[in-house]
């Protein structure tokens, strides 16, 4: 199951610092994730997009099934999550 492993890279369309990505439109990884929803103390996995640096986006619309990424990777920099309410990481 995922919540055993540690660490998935997901691939990505677009993503922003809110931690929202735009994946590819089958919303395999959301699923796959869903039990985070519901199980609010599971951590695990660290989700981790990978991206290029113009992939980035001001703000994506979500949906309340898209799971959110802790951190994206670039080739330029890391981005880590901001809180989409204060702006705080």
């Amino acid at each position: 199951p995922a919540w055993t492993l540690d660490l998935l890279l997901m691939p990505l369309v677009g993503f922003d610092e809110h931690g929202g990505r735009l994946g590819m439109g089958g919303g395999f990884y959301d699923r796959c994730l869903a039990y985070r929803s519901w199980r609010k103390k599971s951590h695990k996995p660290t989700l981790l997009g990978l991206a290029h640096e113009c992939q980035k986006v001001d703000r994506l619309p979500l949906a309340s099934w898209d799971i959110d990424l802790q951190a994206a990777v670039t080739d330029r920099c890391w981005h880590v999550k901001r809180d989409r309410t204060s702006g705080e990481a």
